[in-house]
Formats: C-alpha cells, sequence, structure tokens
C-alpha cells in the first residue's frame, strides 16, 4: 500500500511540474519579435561604424541645452552639447543681385531661436538620448 501512494504522489506531482511549465510558458513568453527588432536596431544605432544619423524640424522649444524639433506632426528632443559645433547660414546683404548663395557663420547655441528651421546630425548617446555633433540653423536674414 506503501507503493501504491509512493507511485501516485510521483504522478501527482509530476502532472503538477508539468502543468505548472505549461502555465508558465504562456505567461513568461519568449522575447517578443518586435522587441527583437528593436533590440537589433538600437544596437546598429548605436554602433561606432554609424557616426551620425540626421534630424530635421523647426525648433519649437529650448530647454536649457535641449531642443525640440517638430517635423510633419512629430517631435523629438535633441540635447546639444557644449562641443557641439553650430553653424548658421545667412543670406547677405547685396541689393544688386537676387540670387546671392548663403554664407555660413560659426555661432554659439544662444543663436538658435524657437522657429529657426533645423537640420542636425546626431547620435545615440550613452543614456538612450539624442545628442547633437552639429547643428545647422538654416537660412536667416542678415542683420
Amino acid at each position: 500500500m506503501d507503493k501504491k501512494i509512493s507511485i501516485s504522489l510521483t504522478v501527482v506531482m509530476a502532472i503538477i511540474v508539468l502543468a505548472l511549465g505549461f502555465i508558465l510558458g504562456f505567461v513568461l513568453k519568449p522575447q517578443d519579435k518586435n522587441m527583437l527588432m528593436y533590440k537589433t536596431a538600437l544596437e546598429m544605432v548605436s554602433s561606432k561604424v554609424i557616426t551620425s544619423i540626421s534630424a530635421y524640424g523647426i525648433v519649437s522649444n529650448i530647454n536649457g541645452k535641449t531642443i525640440t524639433l517638430d517635423n510633419l506632426g512629430e517631435s523629438l528632443n535633441i540635447e546639444v552639447p557644449a562641443s557641439a559645433r553650430i553653424f548658421a547660414f545667412y543670406i547677405p546683404d547685396n541689393s544688386d543681385s537676387e540670387n546671392v548663395a548663403p554664407e555660413q557663420k560659426t555661432v554659439d547655441f544662444s543663436t538658435i531661436k524657437v522657429g529657426d528651421k533645423v537640420n542636425a546630425s546626431v547620435s545615440l548617446l550613452q543614456d538612450l538620448k539624442i545628442g547633437a555633433t552639429s547643428v545647422v540653423i538654416l537660412p536667416l536674414e542678415s542683420n
């Protein structure tokens, strides 16, 4: 009789372990395909081979050294560190010609204003924020 109880307990325990494994298999799913794609993309973008990515938009907000660019209904916050090079294109005063090429000048961060059209070379920082390596303020009227 003790042998029957022992075998019965073993069978019941095996069924419980199998049922628990089955349930945990549904609850603790393997990584979702989208998550795997996200991780792969993140690894590629943070690769040292990709030195920058371009971001374009209208400056909608400036908070400290972070600018917010808006384009086609989407926004992106970009940190602009002191090491970032900032350029502006100015249309020179020249009343003699209508077709004058803009001039490029190196400027300070304070030159960036809300409403400016900006093209920024950006990269993924270690804290997974977007940081600018350079910023170009597109043509402005010269003063």
